[in-house]
């Protein structure tokens, strides 16, 4: 005789399912069985598109967890009066018989009957012994069935990655387009029928929208070819403000298949973009793992889960997919976010308020200079302040807090006077040579990545229940391979990183002094009338323009003078005592930079570098005029004694190189006059 309640238990294992039937006839199944046997449906649990086989099913998240604490907490009234309706065992689990026949038990000791409805039958506590065997075979069955149909899709997939491989490496270089794999590929692509066969072809909008953030972010976009409301040229953008740009301009978002996706940009979009090597035609096979993972119920009883994961499998297939992207520039990206935008994350405020954002530093402690908006006075006058974030936290630098805006207004009036290409000049670049000596240094790692990888998969296929004599070698052999995967990878992508560096710096670049006046005009951060995106993107390209410039702005709030590093070894000082007018002529001195021969150690080149900068900070401090006849007649004039000693500062190099022969080392110091370079060799 049935009992009068019932709870309905519903699973299916893919997402594919969900667009069928599977849902509908289990739910009319329990629903017609109830109808017809007066029982009344108190609860419904639903699994849809989780795994059985996996025990995915069995996760924190999961309906079938839901209804087994239900069971514990007494939260189910009646248990002894309750079905449990499925529509076959299998739909309860498909995992090893110990794991699925525990689940089995476990329900009927807590008085809930089980019904199969595709078959009728009824299991409870206490059922005759030929009942749980047909049972314990039923599950075993499901579990087999499932390990079969894993291992034929798997060999399938085998079989298809290596004719994608063969096919590739067979049409690289003809421009020839290779057979697509499955109808799913990078949503800037589509699979059509071409000849008789499925190839990829390129979506017009998708390629050139990827294009402009790749443009963005590597800093190469050009105005008169993006044709944007704001000029781009020279920026490198972070992955928000690309989003931020893009939403401006109205350009739509890239969704991936027939999902639901927002339909803004977001930073996620932009970085799944910028990081997926899809762009450069690479498509890199993956094999799907399993590994235990254990987890504790809210009665502290554990139980496990199959964890799924992807490795790469095998190594990538390059000219797979179309190449929209260079090499180069996805490099020069990827540097870009992992190494420009470092530590200056932060929001940088509706109307990119700091135009020194990671370049100010406190002459004083060199922390960063932190920017304080404290509002704006009854009268209208805005306090807005940069003070060193040590003294903010009371870390012991005594620094003072500087008016913002007088810094801002004196700094860029100066460098408006400034010619930028003589800021730009003898810069040291990469040759070729050097690029493609780190490129082969990357090729190496990579093909020795794979190798290490392959074994490791080699070893995962092992049987420990076939052949238990070796398992424990075997663990120890992958355990031995996971940890030189993680170091190859470690070091695989510090070299890339050391490319990509090597790429940016080799990235021309243009600046036009009479479009950065114009741009200087525009960013008044107080005009309420303009709109807070036309502000924003002005004022980020000035920062842009600043930071490929400027090495760092030291400020000094007791002196009230900002003395500014650029990356051309050029200083210059700068009032900010009060606002000036647009002319006034400032102290500038350019300092020689080296050129150390190869057999000199690293660690030299830092004491040079150091000993150069540390003497000329002493007479920018007026700490010394060798000038002088006594320290006490020390000159506090800035740059002015600086210049007033410049001799001194030539000659130091060689008298530094003296003292390294207690030492047994024997330096040549030379200064180049044409390349304006301290060369330094060894006797």
């Amino acid at each position: 005789m049935y009992r009068k309640y019932a709870i309905s238990y519903i699973r299916f294992s893919t997402a594919e399912q969900s667009l069928g039937h599977s849902y509908d006839r289990q739910f009319e199944e329990a629903e017609e069985f109830c109808n017809e046997n007066n029982i009344k449906i108190v609860k419904d649990y639903k699994d849809l598109g989780k795994s059985g086989y996996k025990s995915v099913n069995l996760a924190p998240e999961a309906g079938l967890r839901y209804f087994l604490n239900s069971l514990k907490k007494g939260e189910i009234s009646n248990p002894k009066d309750t079905h449990l309706l499925i529509e076959s065992l299998d739909r309860l689990s498909r995992a090893q018989v110990t794991t699925s026949l525990k689940l089995f038990l476990d329900i009927l000791n807590y008085g809930i009957s089980i019904i199969t409805l595709a078959d009728g039958e009824v299991y409870e506590k206490g059922c005759k012994l030929q009942d749980i065997l047909t049972s314990v075979m039923m599950l075993a069955k499901a579990h087999q069935e499932s390990k079969d149909k894993s291992y034929r899709i798997g060999k399938v997939w085998k079989s298809k990655k290596e004719e994608a491989r063969a096919e590739a490496k067979k049409k690289s270089g003809t421009g020839k387009k290779v057979t697509a794999l499955t109808k799913m590929c990078p949503f800037w692509l589509k699979v059509v029928k071409e000849n008789g066969r499925y190839v990829y072809e390129e979506k017009e909008q998708e390629v050139k929208t990827i294009k402009l953030i790749f443009a963005l972010a590597t800093g190469n976009a050009l105005d008169h070819e993006e044709k944007l409301s704001v000029s781009v040229e020279n920026i490198k953008f972070s992955s928000i403000e690309i989003a931020r740009l893009l939403n401006k301009e109205g350009i739509p978002i890239i969704k991936s298949g027939n999902r639901k996706r927002t339909t803004y940009w977001h930073a996620s979009n932009i970085n799944k973009i910028l990081t997926n090597k899809a762009v450069l035609g690479v498509y890199q096979p993956k094999i799907l793992m399993t590994k235990e993972d254990e987890h504790r119920d809210e009665f502290n009883e554990t139980y496990t889960i199959d964890k799924q994961y992807y490795e790469n499998d095998g190594k990538e297939i390059r000219e797979f997919f179309p190449i929209i992207i260079s090499k180069e520039h996805f490099d020069s990206a990827t540097y870009n976010r992992e190494k420009k935008f470092k530590g200056k994350r932060g929001k940088k405020g509706k109307r990119f308020s700091n135009l020194f954002n990671g370049v100010a530093l406190c002459r004083s402690c060199q922390s960063s200079m932190v920017h304080s908006d404290k509002g704006t006075s009854q009268k209208g006058k805005r306090w807005v302040y940069l003070q060193c974030s040590n003294a903010r936290i009371k870390g012991g630098c005594k620094a003072t807090s500087i008016n913002y805006s007088i810094l801002e207004y004196n700094v860029l009036q100066f460098i408006q006077g400034t010619n930028f290409s003589e800021l730009t000049c003898d810069v040291q670049l990469p040759t070729d040579i050097e690029i493609k000596y780190q490129e082969n240094i990357i090729d190496k790692l990579e093909n020795k990545l794979n190798k290490v990888s392959k074994q490791f998969h080699k070893y995962m296929e092992y049987d420990d229940e076939n052949d238990p004599d070796f398992a424990e070698e075997i663990k120890q052999k992958l355990e031995e391979l996971r940890k030189e995967k993680r170091t190859l990878n470690t070091k695989f992508n510090s070299e890339k990183v050391i490319l990509a560096n090597m790429l940016t710096r080799n990235s021309s670049v243009s600046l036009d002094e009479m479009s950065f006046r114009t741009l200087v005009k525009g960013i008044d951060i107080s005009n309420k009338q303009k709109e807070n995106d036309d502000i924003y993107f002005k004022r980020q390209k000035i920062n842009a323009v600043l930071t490929l410039l400027i090495s760092h702005i030291y400020v000094d709030t007791l002196r009230l003078k900002a003395l500014i590093f650029y990356k051309s070894n050029v200083i210059q000082l700068v009032d900010i005592k009060d606002e000036i007018a647009t002319g006034t002529v400032f102290s500038t001195v350019r300092l020689p930079s080296f050129k150390f021969a190869a057999n000199i150690d690293e660690s030299f080149h830092k004491t040079f570098e150091d000993g150069l900068y540390n003497l000329v900070m002493m007479l920018i401090d007026g700490k010394m005029n060798v000038a002088s006849k006594s320290p006490d007649e020390a000159e506090n004039e800035g740059l002015a004694n600086l210049e007033k000693n410049f001799s001194h500062v030539m000659s130091f190099p060689q008298k530094l190189a003296n003292t390294f022969k207690v030492g047994g080392y024997n330096f040549k110091v030379e200064f180049n006059k044409e390349k304006y370079w301290f060369e330094v060799n060894q006797k």
